[in-house]
Formats: C-alpha cells, sequence, structure tokens
C-alpha cells in the first residue's frame, strides 16, 4: 500500500491501481512523492517501481517538498504510547523492586546474624522480634505485588508499541490469557519471547536502513532464557522435595534432620527466587530499552 502527498498533506493508503487511476486523472504525476512501509524516507514517483505507470503525456511541474513521513500507519485502535509515561511507569516499578528488595535483604540478613540472639530472647522480645520481622515481610510483599500490577501494564505497553496491523496478537490477548490456567504455559512463551521477535520484525519494517546505533534491537535468546529457566527452577525445587524429604523407617525423625532439611529447602528458594527475579529484570529492561528506542526513531523525544 502507498502514500502520496497533496498540498504536503500524505494521503492514503491506496493500493497501485488507485495510483494508476490518480495518474490518468492528472490528480498525482512523475514528481509526486510517494512513500509505503519500508522506505526510509520519501521519494519522488518516477524514482520508485511506480515508474512504470507514467505516461508520455503526463505533466511534470516543480518537485514538491515532501511532508513528513507517518508517524504512525498502522492500527488505530491502539494509539502510539507515550515516550514520557512509559519511561515513568517503568522507572516506578524500578524504585518499588529496589524497595522491596532492600527490605527483604536487610531482614534476611539480620536474622542471619542474629539467630543465636534470637534463641536467646525472652518471650517478650521474641515476639516483638518476630513481629517487626513480619511487618517489613508484609510491606515487602505489598511493593511486590504492586511492582507485578506494574510489570504487567508495561507488558501491555509494550505490545501497544508493535501493533501496525503486522503484530502477532492484540496487547489485550497478550495480557489476557496470561491469566488462562493451563493454557498460560504455552502463551507466556507468545505472549514474552514472542514481543521480542515482534519488536525486532517492527524495525525491520519500518526502519530497513536504520543503523544499530539508531533503533536497538531485542534480544529473543534472553527472553526465551528467562521462560525456561523459570520453568526449570521450580522443577528443580519439586524434585528436591520429592528426592530428599526425610523419610521414616518407623522411627521417629530427629530435629537435626528437620531443621537441615528445612534450611537446605530454604537455600533453594531464595536461589531460584534470586535467579528469576534477575532474568525478569533482564526481560523487562530488555524490552523497554528496545520500546523506548523505536518511540524516539519514531520522534518522540
Amino acid at each position: 500500500m502507498w502514500y502520496y502527498s497533496i498540498n504536503n498533506q500524505p494521503v492514503g493508503p491506496v493500493d497501485i491501481d488507485a495510483i494508476e487511476v490518480l495518474l490518468r486523472a492528472g490528480t498525482i504525476n512523475g514528481l509526486t512523492p510517494v512513500w509505503r512501509e519500508g522506505m526510509a524516507k520519501w521519494k519522488l514517483l518516477d524514482e520508485t517501481d511506480l515508474a512504470v505507470l507514467l505516461r508520455d503525456n503526463l505533466s511534470m511541474p516543480a518537485a514538491l517538498v515532501p511532508p513528513p513521513l507517518p508517524s504512525h500507519t498502522g492500527d488505530s485502535t491502539y494509539p502510539r504510547v507515550n515516550l514520557k509515561s512509559l519511561n515513568s511507569l517503568f522507572t516506578w516499578c524500578l524504585y518499588l523492586l529496589g524497595a522491596g528488595a532492600l527490605i527483604v535483604l536487610a531482614v534476611t540478613v539480620v536474622i542471619l546474624l542474629n539467630v543465636q540472639s534470637l534463641a536467646d530472647l525472652n518471650n517478650d522480645a521474641a515476639a516483638t522480634a518476630l513481629l517487626t520481622g513480619f511487618i517489613a515481610f508484609f510491606i515487602a510483599i505489598l511493593l511486590f505485588t504492586a511492582v507485578g500490577v506494574l510489570l504487567y501494564i508495561l507488558l501491555y505497553n509494550f505490545w501497544r508499541v508493535v501493533q501496525d496491523g503486522f503484530a502477532s496478537t492484540t496487547p489485550g490477548m497478550a495480557i489476557g490469557l496470561l491469566f488462562a490456567p493451563y493454557f498460560n504455559f504455552y502463551w507466556i512463551f507468545r505472549a514474552v519471547y514472542g514481543l521480542s521477535n515482534d519488536l525486532n520484525c517492527y524495525i525491520e519494517r519500518h526502519f530497513p536502513n536504520a543503523l544499530p546505533t539508531e533503533v536497538r534491537k531485542a534480544h529473543p535468546t534472553l527472553s526465551l532464557i528467562n521462560i525456561l529457566a523459570s520453568f526449570g527452577c521450580w522443577v528443580a525445587y519439586m524434585g528436591y522435595l520429592v528426592l530428599f524429604m526425610p523419610k521414616t523407617t518407623g522411627t521417629q525423625i530427629s530435629a537435626e534432620m528437620v531443621q537441615q532439611y528445612f534450611g537446605h529447602l530454604a537455600i533453594i528458594v531464595v536461589v531460584i527466587a534470586a535467579v528469576i527475579f534477575i532474568l525478569n529484570l533482564l526481560t523487562f529492561v530488555d524490552f523497554y530499552l528496545t520500546s523506548r528506542s523505536i518511540l524516539e526513531k519514531e520522534g518522540q523525544v
């Protein structure tokens, strides 16, 4: 589909047959600026593949100054994402994530450094310490819940960036189907790994001649590793529960055995959470940087 300029205003999209009709009517001519998806800039009609449609009797007036490229020629159902709003949303996500991580880290370090002291506390002091730790973790849970909501909103906006009529899914479906039981095990590949591919395809369609320094591409391998690692970590966790759970042979399980088992279990949970946390953070940073570079290339500075 093509766009052409009349009075310095883009008109379209129109197909080749419509272009030929306009040429015959004299509405456009060989020096009319035209553009289509994949072209880096406007060109005169006689400099493109449409030159074969020209006839000898067409007039050739003075060349017109081409108008700016249409900023977004895709599905108008999804207006362009505002770069400032995206920056603000991502910044708040990082702030809340950092605050929650610091709280959890601080409480964990205090507990590890004072295990023996906590054991020797009297009942009132122990209750106060436990209540303080519970409140701190409750605040951290609230912060992480807010971060989870913001991540879904960010993912929705990342999908809005590629809505030019060629995206593999819509923002609503990308997010909504992640809440479908069992089906979401498959859909997460479409919503996360697929987003990396759609971002790169969008760049190839709209900025085919752009240098890597001008438009940053996403890294599909990173998002794929993130998904596979998340599944793999929890499979390893369930495997540990099954293989190393203390077993009885008619005798009572010792307190030392139970303590060692749950100690190892706590370490595994912390490691799994840290791995998933880091990979998710890197994946969303990758999406954000690519989306931001696209919006900046489209003129949002």
